[in-house]
């Protein structure tokens, strides 16, 4: 790409995006500015709803067809982005000098072509490539990202990938191109601990070998305090603060950028509950009269209603949007409450039991190749009480998920068995099942209709069990809404409609609404930010507290596991190799992959990436176990 010197690669000046709802307007983003060198690396955070992902839309052209976009400048090089139409952009720019990750994989990904097809086709032959060229660059790429077999993994197909899996193909197919531009929303949520260091380690590496910028949109700010050079924080569609990631995160002035840093969860004391931002991220459909933060910050002074703030230095590349002096401003977020917590539990007493269970699948590399065995589940063991939050913790293709499936009956084990409150799993009809365990699952859009609203999703399991009448079915969703913090003018809202923090409050509001003893929750709050994360973990907490819940919490996150369980069971091809208290498998964790885990989990650390993210430079390989 031909570039003026002096030119930043990224110019954008007073960004906007407006969509029309109904007979009015939602003012998603106002007045976005910042640049962006080429090899510079800007990590963008923020609540769900706060117009992140909504800004890298507007820059990819991939907004709706309603959306209004204006701009006082959008360029990429010598590249006036507002006079390109959609086909002109798309030819000469999508996917080759400009690329993006997207969020969720599995609703990116065709399932009715392999991953070597999907990746192959980014790139069309001419005369200096080869389809050999681009198949072995194919290759090449899925190999860096940490995928094992990298050959062998071109002849399947998304669903036969896990999560963490399907995002580092993504991420492949996004770098057959070598763009000047990355855009990444969310590249590491569904990773473990042990290879999201290396993940970042390897787009830090590209980053500088082909001089490409990047945007990395995160909830986690371990992740952009360790991999970028700027962050810029967004809250309610306007930067409230932007600079440096040194000078931001070690001494942020906007209260709401302390807040998120204060939400950040960390070892705490039993029964203690997570900090949080109380409140949610207004949908703006006004332009604000003053600060968009008024109605949540604990700083609020009368002129912030009234008037919007002004834009602050701190230093030469630091400003914030806020009345407060720098230095002057605090955070005050909500007190935790103390939890009661339960001890481990007597197998006796167990409200679901795993005995000897495991579970073995037949692998196949073609139509007429002889079949493989691959042990998922390997004779394992576990107790669940009542009250209790067993974390289940391990990488990808370890097995948990499949566990998880075996749990709720939707897998039969070839070995071992599986009680509910002392029933085998299989002999209890699925109606009744449902009354007694339900799962809350990873990706709340795929597993909600797009067709129905959020009250149709959510009464759902009472309409399918014949429970009260349409007027109380209406009631108890409404009742169930308030409980996980939804308001009630979400009633006819799509999921499209919503964040993704609403939208997981929806999956758990459809759980529990049939009042189950059980909650199988599987990565419930990977793709939330920190603050909404918090918000979700204490209404796990508060619904245990009023309703009695138990739950298997299954992550990768070892923070959330810190905060929230009571006891953990660490899983690794397909066995439990250690199980014990929190405090036990934490503070004096005996097995070796056990501290691994714990070795590889990225903190908010200042400057960057640690040599540690070696420790997770490539995921464990279950085909590898083949036998």
């Amino acid at each position: 790409m031909t570039m003026t010197p002096g030119r930043p690669l990224l110019e954008v000046r007073n960004l906007s995006v407006t969509l029309p709802v109904g007979s009015g307007k939602l003012y998603a983003v106002r007045d976005v500015n910042f640049t962006l060198e080429r090899g510079e690396a800007l990590g963008v955070v923020g609540e769900s709803g706060s117009g992140k992902s909504m800004t890298s839309l507007a820059l990819m052209n991939l907004l709706p067809r309603n959306a209004i976009r204006q701009a006082d400048m959008l360029r990429l090089g010598e590249h006036d982005l507002l006079a390109m139409d959609g086909q002109e952009f798309s030819r000469t720019l999508a996917g080759k000098r400009m690329a993006m990750i997207f969020q969720e994989p599995m609703t990116s990904l065709n399932p009715v072509y392999t991953i070597g097809q999907q990746i192959m086709e980014m790139i069309v032959p001419d005369a200096t490539q080869s389809a050999k060229d681009i198949r072995d660059r194919a290759v090449y790429l899925l190999e860096r990202i940490g995928i094992p077999d990298a050959a062998g993994r071109l002849k399947q197909y998304p669903h036969e990938l896990s999560g963490g899996l399907r995002q580092r193909v993504m991420i492949a197919m996004m770098l057959m191109n070598k763009p000047d531009l990355l855009i990444a929303d969310e590249p590491t949520t569904a990773l473990d601990v042990t290879v999201q260091a290396s993940i970042l380690k390897l787009l830090m590496e590209l980053r500088k070998e082909l001089g490409m910028a990047l945007i990395l949109v995160s909830h986690d700010l371990g992740v952009v305090s360790q991999s970028m050079d700027k962050i810029a924080v967004m809250y309610a569609g306007e930067l409230v603060e932007t600079g440096p990631v040194a000078d931001v995160l070690g001494a942020p002035q906007h209260p709401y950028t302390q807040g998120l840093l204060a939400s950040i969860p960390a070892a705490r004391h039993s029964g203690e509950r997570l900090p949080s931002i109380p409140g949610s991220v207004p949908a703006l459909f006004a332009q604000p009269a003053g600060c968009v933060f008024a109605s949540r910050c604990p700083q609020v002074q009368p002129e912030c209603r009234t008037t919007r703030p002004p834009t602050q230095a701190r230093g030469a590349d630091h400003h914030y949007r806020c009345i407060l002096t720098p230095g002057r401003s605090h955070t005050a977020l909500r007190r935790p409450q103390a939890v009661q917590m339960s001890a481990a539990p007597a197998s006796s007493n167990a409200l679901l039991s795993a005995r000897g269970v495991s579970c073995t699948f037949t692998i196949r590399s073609g139509l007429l190749a002889r079949g493989k065995s691959l042990t998922a589940v390997d004779n394992v063991s576990l107790d669940i009480a009542e009250g209790e939050i067993v974390a289940l913790v391990g990488e990808s293709g370890s097995g948990k998920s499949t566990f998880a499936r075996i749990l709720l009956g939707l897998q039969q084990p070839d070995q071992g068995e599986v009680l509910i409150a002392g029933t085998p799993v299989q002999s209890v009809p699925p109606f009744e099942r449902a009354k007694l365990v339900q799962p809350v699952f990873q990706d709340p859009y795929s597993s909600l209709n797009p067709r129905k609203t959020i009250g149709q999703s959510i009464g759902r399991p009472l309409e399918l069990h014949g429970t009260a009448s349409a007027t109380e079915r209406r009631k108890i969703v409404e009742e169930t809404m308030e409980l996980v913090g939804l308001p009630k003018r979400l009633f006819n809202n799509y999921p499209s409609q919503l964040s993704g923090g609403q939208r997981q409050r929806v999956a758990i509001a459809r759980a529990i609404i049939l009042k189950p003893k059980l909650l199988i929750c599987d990565e419930p709050t990977s793709a939330l930010d920190v603050s909404v994360q918090a918000q979700i973990l204490n209404l796990l907490l508060d619904l245990r507290d009023e309703l009695g819940l138990s739950y298997l919490l299954i992550t990768h996150d070892l923070a959330v596991v810190d905060c929230v369980a009571t006891r953990i069971a660490v899983m690794h091809r397909g066995r439990i190799v250690e199980l014990g208290t929190k405090d036990e498998v934490l503070s004096a964790p005996r097995d070796p992959y056990t501290r691994t885990l714990l070795g590889s989990v990225l903190k908010v650390e200042i400057p960057a990436l640690q040599a540690r993210a070696d420790a997770g430079a490539r995921a464990p390989d279950p085909i590898h176990l083949l036998r």
